[in-house]
């Protein structure tokens, strides 16, 4: 796990593509804001990589930034492609496998 983030701090978080490539056969993260509030994971997911199903406590933003995945939301396939937006409410088990080299930003909130 990453250094916490100060909920009162503000960041920007530039250059990542180059920063964090697609690696052959592999998917990657990198935490980017880590607090209380939220946390914000950018991840690569290189063809045919992915994540199992899971669950996440809190509500869930995610945006596909380049790329197509496959997004299952509780046994539901949603093919998602660069631009789109899905919300996943607390506690919906879900599951991403990459169609395509794809890089995918993960909003966490704690909704208390």
């Amino acid at each position: 796990m990453s250094e916490p983030t100060p909920v009162t701090q503000s960041l920007a978080h530039t250059g990542l593509a180059p920063s964090h490539p697609v690696v052959d056969g592999d998917k990657q993260s990198r935490m980017l804001v880590n607090n209380p509030a939220m946390r914000v994971v950018q991840f690569t997911f290189d063809a045919g990589a992915g994540l199992s199903e899971h669950d996440a406590p809190g509500a869930v933003a995610v945006v596909l930034n380049s790329g197509e995945l496959d997004f299952t939301v509780d046994g539901t396939v949603h093919r998602m492609t660069g631009g789109d937006v899905l919300y996943l409410a607390p506690g919906v088990p879900h599951a991403v496998t990459a169609v395509e080299a794809s890089r995918m930003t993960l909003v966490i909130t704690d909704v208390g």
